[in-house]
C-alpha cells in the first residue's frame, strides 16, 4: 500500500505538466499554421531549398547555426522544411515553458501538486506570450530548452549532493553548449546558472563551490564555442555576427526604427502586452516587493538576467528577452503563492483570488480595439489594405473578440481578446497574409511583369516563385546597376519564361528616392508587381490612386507610367 501511495504522490507532483501541454494542445489546435510568419522562417527554408548554396541563398543567420545542420536532414522540400521547422521549435516552446516552470518551483520551495496545478495554468493565462512563442519559428526555444535543462541537472544535484558528480557536469556542459549553438545569445544564461549556483542552492558557500562555479564556467564557454564551430562558424563570424545583431537590435523598438525615446517606451509597452500582462505585472511587482522585504538572495538572479538581456530591453520582443524570462518567472510565481495563498485574513484572501482570477481571465475575452491614423495594423487582428479610407486622430473601443493586431518581428500580439485570437484570428490573418505572396508571383507570371519586394524578406517571394518550379542561377545579392538600390534576381522556368526580382527594404512612406528607383524600372516593364511595408506602399498609392490595382493588403499591380507623372 505503501509503495502505491509513493507512485500517486510522485505522479500527482508531475501532474501540472498535463495542464501546460493541454493548453498549448489546445492553442495549437486553434492556431498553429505552416505558413511564413515574420520572413526569418521563409530565409532559413530559402538556404536549404536552394541547395544550402551560399552563391545562391545564404544562411538567415550564423547564430541559428546549429538549427541548419538538423534542417540540414530533411529533404530539400519546402513544405516539408517549413512543416518540421515550425514543429521542432513549436514542441520546443512547449518543452522549454515545462521546464521554466520547474525551475520557478524548485525555487519557490514547498509548494503543493495541487497548487502547482493552479499556479501552472493561470500564469499561462496570465502571460499568453509563451503561446504566442510556439506559433513562430523559433531556434531560440530549442536553445532554451537546452540550456534550462543543464541548469536543473546541475541545481537538482547541488541541492541533493552538496557538488555535482563528473557525469552531471559532463552532461550539463554538453546540454548548455549544444543549447548555444542553436542560438548564440543564450550563452549569457550561463551567469544566471553560475549565481544560482552559488547563491540558490541553498548550500554554503564555501572556496570549494566557487571554485567549482568558476570551472563550470569556463569548461560551459569552451563547450559553447567548440559546439558553434562543430555547426559550421569560425571566431571571425562568431564576433562580427554577435556585434551586427546587437548593434541591429538595440535600434529597434517594436520591430521598428524609431526617433525618440517615448516612441521607443510606447512601442516597448504595447509588444510586451502579451508577456506583462495586467495579471503578470501584478504577480510580478507582489513577488519582487515580497522578495526585497526579505533580502532573498535570489533577486541577483533577477538582476543577472535582466542584465544579459540589456542591449535588448528597447526591442520590446519577448524572444529577445528570453534568458531573462526565467528569474522573471520566479517572481511571478512567488507573487501568484502570496496573493492566492498568504493573504491573512480569511476574507482578504477570498478577495484576492476573485480580484487575481478577474484580471487573468478577462483579457482573454475582452479586446481592445485601435484604429489609429497613418496605421494599417487594426481595429481588430487584421490589416487594412492600402486604399483603405483614412481615419484622423486615434479611436480605440472594446470588443468581446480579438483585439487590435500590435506589429512586433515575431509576427502580430493581440491588443487582448486572445481567447479569438488564438481561436481563428491568427491562423486566419497569416494564412491570407501568406497567399498574398503566392497570388504576386501568379500574377507575376501571367502578366509576364517584374516582381519587386520593398520589405523583409525577400525569402517571400524566392520561396513562391521556387513552388511555381521556378529556378536561377544569380548569385545572392546581386546589385542592379548603376545606382545598386535593388538587388536582382532573374528566375526561369522549363517553358523559358523569365522573371525579374527586385529587392530593397525601405520603411518610409514612399519618398521622392524611391519613386526616383521605381521609376528608372519602366525602362524594364511598363507595370511591376509591388509588395512593401504598410506605410509604403499607402505612401505610393496617396501619390497616384490610379496607378494601382490591388492584389492585397500590402501588394499591388503598379502602373509605373501613372506613378511617374
Amino acid at each position: 500500500m505503501s509503495a502505491d501511495r509513493s507512485f500517486l504522490k510522485d505522479n500527482r507532483q508531475a501532474a501540472w505538466v498535463l495542464v501546460v501541454v493541454l493548453l498549448f494542445v489546445l492553442v495549437y489546435l486553434g492556431s498553429l499554421t505552416f505558413v511564413y510568419i515574420e520572413g526569418d522562417d521563409a530565409a532559413t527554408v530559402a538556404y536549404h531549398i536552394m541547395g544550402r548554396n551560399r552563391d545562391l541563398q545564404i544562411p538567415y543567420a550564423p547564430y541559428h547555426g546549429m538549427m541548419d545542420v538538423v534542417l540540414s536532414t530533411f529533404p530539400a522540400d519546402q513544405n516539408t522544411l517549413l512543416t518540421g521547422a515550425v514543429l521542432i521549435t513549436g514542441v520546443s516552446t512547449v518543452i522549454m515553458t515545462v521546464l521554466m516552470l520547474a525551475l520557478a518551483f524548485d525555487w519557490v520551495g514547498e509548494v503543493s501538486w495541487s497548487q502547482k496545478l493552479l499556479i501552472a495554468a493561470l500564469v499561462l493565462l496570465a502571460s499568453p506570450e509563451f503561446f504566442y512563442l510556439g506559433l513562430v519559428y523559433s531556434p531560440a526555444s530549442v536553445a532554451m530548452c537546452l540550456v534550462l535543462a543543464a541548469h536543473l541537472i546541475l541545481r537538482y544535484r547541488s541541492r541533493d549532493a552538496g557538488l555535482p558528480g563528473r557525469w552531471p557536469v559532463v552532461l550539463s556542459l554538453l546540454l548548455f553548449g549544444l543549447g548555444v549553438s542553436f542560438r548564440w545569445s543564450v550563452l549569457v544564461y550561463g551567469a544566471v546558472i553560475a549565481l544560482d549556483l552559488l547563491v540558490g542552492v541553498g548550500r554554503r558557500l564555501d572556496r570549494s563551490r566557487l571554485v567549482f562555479v568558476v570551472g563550470w564556467g569556463v569548461a560551459a564557454l569552451v563547450a559553447s564555442v567548440l559546439a558553434i564551430l562543430i555547426s559550421g562558424y569560425g571566431p571571425q563570424e562568431i564576433l562580427s555576427s554577435t556585434q551586427s545583431t546587437v548593434s541591429y537590435v538595440a535600434g529597434q523598438a517594436g520591430g521598428q526604427q524609431v526617433e525618440s525615446g517615448p516612441a521607443i517606451s510606447f512601442r516597448t509597452l504595447t509588444t510586451l502586452l502579451s508577456l506583462f500582462t495586467p495579471a503578470f505585472a501584478i504577480f510580478f511587482m507582489v513577488g519582487l516587493v515580497v522578495m526585497l522585504r526579505r533580502r532573498d538572495a535570489r533577486l541577483w538572479l533577477l538582476v543577472v538576467g535582466l542584465a544579459g538581456v540589456a542591449p535588448y530591453l528597447t526591442s520590446g520582443v519577448p524572444k529577445f528577452l528570453i534568458t531573462a524570462i526565467p528569474a522573471v518567472l520566479l517572481c511571478a510565481v512567488e507573487g501568484f503563492v502570496t496573493v492566492w495563498y498568504r493573504l491573512a485574513p480569511a476574507r482578504w484572501e477570498l478577495i484576492a483570488r476573485v480580484a487575481a482570477a478577474v484580471v487573468v481571465i478577462v483579457p482573454w475575452f475582452l479586446g481592445v480595439l485601435v484604429t489609429q491614423e497613418g496605421s494599417a495594423w487594426g481595429p481588430g487582428f487584421e490589416i487594412r489594405p492600402y486604399d483603405r479610407d483614412e481615419v484622423e486622430g486615434t479611436d480605440i473601443g472594446l470588443t468581446i473578440g480579438s483585439g487590435a493586431a500590435l506589429p512586433s518581428p515575431e509576427g502580430g500580439r493581440a491588443f487582448f481578446g486572445h481567447f479569438f485570437t488564438f481561436g481563428g484570428g491568427w491562423r486566419a490573418l497569416y494564412t491570407e497574409l501568406a497567399a498574398e505572396y503566392d497570388t504576386a508571383v501568379q500574377q507575376a507570371v501571367e502578366n509576364n511583369i517584374p516582381l519587386v519586394m520593398m520589405r523583409w524578406s525577400p525569402s517571400y517571394i524566392t520561396n513562391a516563385l521556387v513552388a511555381a518550379r521556378f529556378i536561377t542561377g544569380d548569385a545572392y545579392g546581386r546589385m542592379l546597376p548603376p545606382d545598386d538600390y535593388f538587388v536582382e534576381r532573374r528566375f526561369f522556368n522549363l517553358d523559358g519564361q523569365v522573371i525579374t526580382f527586385l529587392y530593397h527594404e525601405t520603411e518610409g512612406e514612399g519618398d521622392e528616392d524611391d519613386v526616383k528607383q521605381l521609376c528608372a524600372l519602366a525602362a524594364l516593364s511598363d507595370r511591376v508587381v509591388l509588395d512593401g511595408y504598410p506605410r509604403f506602399v499607402r505612401g505610393l498609392y496617396e501619390q497616384a490612386p490610379g496607378a494601382f490595382q490591388r492584389l492585397g493588403s500590402t501588394s499591388a499591380i503598379v502602373d509605373l507610367g501613372q506613378l511617374c507623372k
